[in-house]
């Protein structure tokens, strides 16, 4: 299953504490608790790292999320895009991917080694969703005259992925453990190279479309 949202400007600082607030250090070992909750997973690169010379390090830091929500470049601190007319920005669109409620289960009840092969089944399935939806899906708007707007496919993407496998506690209730992730779309990229925002309404007529042999829906 796929739920679009946008972050806004100002939601987003605090959003990417929470996220980045989540993960642990990939050298410590998988699934323990700190204050209660399960530590998670850090994020990744989905898309769009060797855009900033990063694609050596798959791990995004708490510094380079930050930077990206605050529609920054990762690697220098400039501009990632150009801002909408009022110098405010939709900092990311969070396309949050789940598994199966079966799959989740199954993951729960399993030992370590499936356990990760059921994540890198659920990773290669957002992928192939991002690279369907890269493909297909023609997320860009683009104002050519006071009178036309076109929309047109991107060449690539600038996102990060943050995977979960518990959900936000609620009173009195544990957390069920649904495992997903929200992929951040931070950017695409125009066929002219530029970096630009991404039109989430277009995400939307696909959202239940699946890219052949993805394992999320």
């Amino acid at each position: 299953m796929l739920i679009l949202a946008k972050i806004t400007h100002g939601s987003a600082g605090g959003y990417a504490e929470y996220l980045d607030g989540k993960t642990r250090s990939a050298e410590l070992g998988d699934y323990y608790l700190k204050d209660g909750e399960r530590v998670e997973a850090p994020g990744r690169w989905a898309a769009g790292a060797e855009r900033f010379g990063l694609d050596g390090t798959p791990a995004v830091t708490g510094e380079q999320l930050r930077a990206l929500m605050a529609v920054k470049r990762p690697d220098n601190d400039e501009q990632l895009r150009r801002t909408g007319g009022s110098g405010e920005a939709v900092a990311a669109v969070d396309a949050t991917f789940s598994a199966p409620k079966s799959v989740s289960a199954a993951w729960a009840i399993s030992d370590r080694e499936l356990r990760r092969k059921i994540e890198a089944a659920h990773e290669t399935a957002i992928d192939r969703a991002l690279s369907y939806a890269t493909g297909q899906v023609p997320m860009l708007r683009w104002r050519v005259s006071s009178t036309k707007v076109i929309h047109e496919k991107a060449t690539g993407l600038v996102a990060t992925s943050w995977r979960n496998t518990t959900a936000r506690a609620v009173a009195d209730q544990l957390p069920d453990p649904p495992l997903h992730s929200h992929v951040l779309l931070h950017a695409a990229v125009r066929r002219d190279g530029r970096l630009v925002a991404i039109d989430s309404r277009s995400w939307l007529v696909h959202q239940r479309v699946r890219a052949a042999g993805g394992a999320t829906g």
